[in-house]
């Protein structure tokens, strides 16, 4: 009975829930909505509008408490922002009281009016101690600002223009103002820092005599016969700058893929190459 009683109410939109009293089962809704509508289902409009009358009442009084536990708890939430702002105070105050005191310290160690004989380093000493005791009452004020130096290391392998007279330009970093420095092959979309190559035509003479040694008829053919013994190249000076936030960085170094390529007929035994610049330093 039970469950045929649970689908005739649900044919008409009432949801009952069964729950078994001891030896028999028992139908209930507890929904206030779902019991106005089977009240409305029975016939019955004044309980209909009892119940309805009731649940607005409730949630009148249920609204009025939650303001009044709203505004409560802001008024707490004043109270607490004043006592702090008062401690706060109270803690200003005594900061600056206690750098008062430690500016005329500081102008009796100068004085001379501290008791005692002191050296020049000791009084030295006691008025930069009472200058750090100053900066730490001061940083309660203004906070502290802490810096990291950071070293990256980027390799570069710069290919010569075409026209020696141009710069380069070649990427080396992206550089976020949230993230710092990131690789070139970083997804981010931050700018791109570059590095210009400034060639200073150091080994222009030099390129003279390699353009002559190939107009040379004799020494052609005795290249052609005998071969090359050894290539090396001649680094060109160079001038690197970066454009970094407004700043300009210089800096003057040899670079071995601006210079000129030059060669020796024979092959010697003992040939020493500059480490830092990779130019023929002796041939022995």
């Amino acid at each position: 009975p039970a469950l045929a009683c649970q689908e005739k109410l649900l044919a008409y939109g009432i949801e009952a829930k069964i729950a078994k009293r001891r030896e028999s089962f028992m139908l209930y809704v507890k929904s206030a909505e779902v019991i106005k509508d089977f009240l409305a289902l029975l016939n019955a409009p004044i309980s209909v509008l009892k119940i309805t009358d009731f649940m607005i009442q409730r949630e009148i009084v249920n609204d009025s408490n939650r303001r009044k536990n709203c505004d409560l708890g802001n008024v707490n939430k004043q109270i607490e922002a004043s006592v702090k702002q008062i401690d706060a105070i109270e803690k200003i105050e005594k900061a600056i009281k206690a750098i008062e005191d430690l500016r005329e310290r500081q102008l009796d160690v100068l004085s001379g009016s501290v008791d005692g004989t002191y050296m020049n380093n000791s009084i030295e000493y006691m008025y930069k101690q009472l200058d750090k005791m100053i900066d730490g009452y001061v940083a309660l004020f203004v906070g502290e600002t802490t810096s990291e130096e950071l070293e990256y290391t980027f390799a570069l392998t710069p290919d010569k223009p075409l026209i020696v007279e141009e710069d380069l330009l070649q990427g080396i970093f992206k550089f976020s103002e949230e993230e710092g420095v990131l690789s070139l092959n970083h997804k981010s979309q931050a700018p791109i820092v570059a590095v210009r190559i400034h060639s200073l035509n150091t080994t222009k003479e030099y390129e003279k005599i390699e353009e002559q040694k190939k107009k040379d008829d004799k020494l052609q053919k005795l290249i052609a016969k005998k071969g090359v013994g050894l290539y090396y190249r001649i680094p060109e000076m160079v001038e690197l700058s970066i454009d970094f936030e407004g700043k300009r960085f210089f800096k003057t170094t040899h670079l071995s893929q601006f210079g000129v390529v030059s060669y020796m007929m024979d092959s010697p035994s003992n040939i020493t190459f500059k480490r830092q610049t990779g130019a023929l330093k002796s041939v022995k």
